[in-house]
């Protein structure tokens, strides 16, 4: 013959407790301080890496950036303009300096669109 046998749900007044018997010896109780030690010090050493980095040197000195803009007219390319204007110079940087400069997502020039062109 089979038992059934049913669990009780718990009340919410209910409470599961479980305790842990920890070995309280003096080896434990270092290695425990070690590791504890340990982390704190991976810890300030890991902030101190990314509080780094990034730091601004304020200084009293100014430059006075200046550029040469130039206005793109229907049919302009980038190769264009750098044959235009870079000489001397290696076209494909010139062009890598040019796309840096005016922060262009994307190799299309429009119409009208003003650039700076970057000097050497």
């Amino acid at each position: 013959m089979i038992q059934s046998t049913s669990i009780r749900p718990m009340r919410p007044t209910e409470r599961v407790t479980a305790r842990v018997i920890v070995d309280s010896s003096p080896i434990y109780r270092r290695r425990r301080a070690m590791v504890g030690l340990a982390l704190v010090v991976a810890l300030a050493g890991g902030f101190s890496v990314f509080a780094a980095q990034g730091q601004a040197q304020a200084s009293i000195e100014s430059t006075n950036a200046s550029f040469t803009y130039v206005t793109v007219h229907a049919g302009d390319t980038l190769w264009s303009v750098a044959e235009k204007y870079a000489s001397n110079v290696d076209t494909r940087e010139w062009i890598a300096e040019l796309v840096t400069l005016n922060a262009l997502q994307d190799n299309q020039l429009q119409p009208g669109q003003r650039i700076a062109l970057p000097t050497r």
